[in-house]
């Protein structure tokens, strides 16, 4: 899912149009985002003996929280990249491109 994830970002930056070093800032940002999501609690699940119920519903609850304040976030921060960079597109486009975060979010628990 991940790779699929990443050739779909790699697609739509190279689409939009960015040069090769803010293709390398919105893969960071990105990452990092998707890392900030999971926190670490899809791998507590992984190495605890055995995970309850509740415990994997509580991690699903956190990181589809976690991923809609983000991508609020990074999306309202769209419009004023948009204006930094002087490309209109990244406006228009952010929407789509920062969903990767809670769609992400959906597959953590499937993954562990």
């Amino acid at each position: 899912m991940q790779d699929v994830l990443k050739k779909w970002t790699d697609a739509l930056l190279d689409w939009l149009g960015a040069t090769t070093q803010q293709h390398d800032d919105w893969d960071r940002w990105v990452a990092v985002a998707l890392v900030l999501v999971d926190s670490g609690f899809s791998q507590a699940l992984i190495r605890k003996a055995a995970p309850s119920a509740d415990d994997y519903k509580s991690v699903f609850a956190f990181n589809i929280g976690v991923s809609l304040v983000m991508y609020a976030l990074f999306t309202a921060l769209a419009f004023p990249a948009s204006r930094f960079y002087d490309m209109p597109q990244i406006a228009q486009i952010a929407p789509v491109f920062f969903l990767q975060l809670p769609i992400g979010a959906l597959c953590a628990i499937q993954n562990t």
